[in-house]
């Protein structure tokens, strides 16, 4: 299975894609590159000194990840901040240092990997309200696109051949031809 994959034209009228953490693993994985993920939450104590998760009022402030590519690239990291991730509802609220570092590391992947994820986002990281404006999702690959995505897909500009598969349609949101 593909994986999910959203595409949406954002209120500017550009398209974004939304996709999940493992999907840009996978993406990752599939160049023969990556050589190594480091992830790591960063909490401070009461005097604003990084502690570690257990000290006494430890509070949550961000994450850090790192991708190390396998070749002279070398290693790409991402540091993020809690307050401007964490949007105080469902997930956020129970596994908070989860969702921080899901962030740090699809900002660290896309930046391993620009060509192969440039542009994609992890739905944690947008969506402040939960849902896009316009919206086609693309799952089960192999499978025939729908017809209600196919037409998603033609009001965003893109041009859509005839015989498009669910994994066709993921190509053209990642690479958003038109």
């Amino acid at each position: 299975m593909r994986g999910e994959m959203i595409g949406y034209t954002d209120s500017k009228g550009n398209l974004v894609t939304i996709t999940t953490k493992d999907f840009m693993l996978r993406k990752a994985h599939q160049t023969g590159l990556l050589a190594g993920i480091k992830q790591e939450a960063i909490y401070v104590n009461e005097n604003k000194e990084r502690c570690d998760f257990w000290a006494q009022g430890a509070e949550l402030v961000g994450a850090t990840a790192e991708i190390a590519r396998a070749d002279a690239n070398g290693v790409f990291s991402a540091t993020v901040k809690f307050s401007e991730y964490d949007k105080r509802q469902s997930l956020w609220k129970t596994i908070p240092e989860t969702m921080i570092k899901k962030v740090a590391l699809t900002h660290a992947l896309r930046l391993a990997f620009p060509n192969e994820l440039g542009g994609v986002y992890d739905e944690s990281e947008i969506m402040p309200n939960g849902k896009p404006d316009t919206t086609v999702v693309i799952s089960d690959g192999g499978a025939s696109a729908k017809p209600a995505q196919i037409e998603k897909l033609k009001e965003m500009g893109i041009k859509i051949p005839e015989d498009l598969t669910i994994d066709g349609a993921v190509d053209l949101l990642m690479g958003g031809k038109k």
